[in-house]
């Protein structure tokens, strides 16, 4: 997880919040994607590493699963401020249905 500056992320305290990314990319390739243009850039390194669930693929942007940061945001004290999966669109439909549930158990 990340500390953000997007303002609107806070947590309960009123302290700033963070983003986390357990599901990153995307196959829509709309020109205008800001979440494209990270992982193509700053974000590169971070959507390739670990382990993420998306073998064959060296495409940054490619869809992934990332189970370890999901681990983190379970292990986060609660209440916290979370923007959840904001490179990416967790309720797409090309995201098998078991990888989606584990956000919600």
């Amino acid at each position: 997880m990340n500390e953000t500056t997007i303002e609107w992320v806070r947590n309960q305290d009123g302290s700033q919040g963070c983003t986390s990314n357990p599901f990153t990319g995307c196959v829509n390739g709309c020109p205008y994607c800001y979440a494209r243009r990270e992982s193509y850039g700053r974000c590169k390194q971070a959507d390739l590493s670990g382990i993420p669930i998306a073998v064959g693929h060296d495409d940054p942007f490619y869809p992934r699963f990332h189970p370890q940061r999901l681990r983190q945001i379970k292990s986060t004290q609660k209440p916290a401020g979370i923007f959840l999966c904001d490179r990416s669109d967790y309720a797409a439909d090309y995201w098998p249905t078991e990888w989606v549930e584990q956000l919600w158990d």
